[in-house]
């Protein structure tokens, strides 16, 4: 629960974010937390469209009341760099900050007690939700994998593979899958072996302004109960082919294991724990040249 006790009457909200070239003008949730059955509890939306900040909340009567922050010192949150936006949420008084400056505030009316039992939803389009540009899905039932991407189009392409050898995935033993993503190539590996290659067509620019999830049913997102032991992110299409698989088999570990002898840039996930490792200062040339500027 990422808010086991729930929020006091009075809190702040403060997050630090920039808005990309496709999302310039989208209508987008920064925060918005549902109770159980779905139902909008507090909900912080940028309209970039409009160029306000909205911030609404259940009152204790049950409506859902909404305050429109319209002010020129708003517009910078549309530039494309980076800005703080802050919420000062007191018992009747909601105020406004933007870069630490105080924008605005507002008289409210008395708040209804927020249930932190359903979910919290951070960065999602206020349209249809979708905050995800690049999908993998484990389909268990039909044994296939599938990689799904926004193309260049604008579309969501959906590229299935279905091989006698994804079968071992659903032994309950611990087992490898990799992807390497080329600009036109989709190739799959298991166990540090090569299992299928497919032409794609050109794909999106990724926007990781988002959210970023790790294994959830593709039907409602909820967790799934399997032990996901590392996740790693290379910025190099061809590095997969130097994976070695020491962590699930002896016999599959190479004698001289000259890759895996430094932390390479990876994103793992141990359960609910995600962390960041960035690799030794002689592997930046080769291993990762994703800047946070692009």
């Amino acid at each position: 629960k990422i808010f086991p006790k729930g929020l006091p009457e009075e809190f702040s909200v403060a997050a630090v974010f920039r808005v990309r070239r496709n999302t310039k003008k989208e209508r987008w949730f920064l925060w918005q937390v549902l109770n159980q059955k779905n139902m909008p509890q507090i909900s912080v939306i940028i309209d970039g469209g409009k160029k306000v900040v909205e911030f609404m909340f259940r009152a204790a009567g049950g409506d859902m009341l909404n305050y429109i922050f319209k002010n020129r010192e708003l517009r910078p949150l549309f530039d494309r760099q980076w800005h703080k936006l802050g919420f000062s949420i007191q018992s009747q008084v909601l105020s406004l900050y933007v870069d630490c400056s105080l924008i605005a505030s507002r008289q409210t009316d008395a708040k209804d007690t927020v249930d932190f039992h359903g979910r919290t939803v951070l960065v999602a389009r206020a349209a249809d939700g979708k905050p995800v540009d690049i999908s993998v899905i484990i389909d268990g039932g039909k044994k296939v994998v599938e990689f799904m991407f926004r193309a260049a189009g604008g579309d969501m392409l959906n590229y299935i593979f279905k091989n006698r050898e994804l079968r071992p995935l659903f032994d309950r033993q611990w087992h490898k899958l990799g992807f390497s993503i080329q600009s036109q190539v989709l190739s799959l590996y298991v166990d540090c072996s090569l299992i299928a290659s497919r032409q794609t067509d050109g794909k999106d620019t990724v926007d990781f302004h988002g959210r970023t999830v790790l294994v959830a049913r593709a039907a409602d997102g909820k967790p799934v109960d399997i032990e996901l032991h590392q996740l790693k992110i290379y910025c190099n299409a061809n590095f997969i082919t130097q994976e070695t698989c020491c962590e699930i088999s002896a016999t599959k570990c190479p004698e001289q294991d000259d890759f895996g002898s430094t932390a390479s840039s990876s994103v793992t996930a141990h359960a609910s724990k995600l962390s960041t490792f960035l690799p030794a200062k002689q592997e930046f040339r080769d291993l990762c040249q994703c800047f946070p500027s692009k």
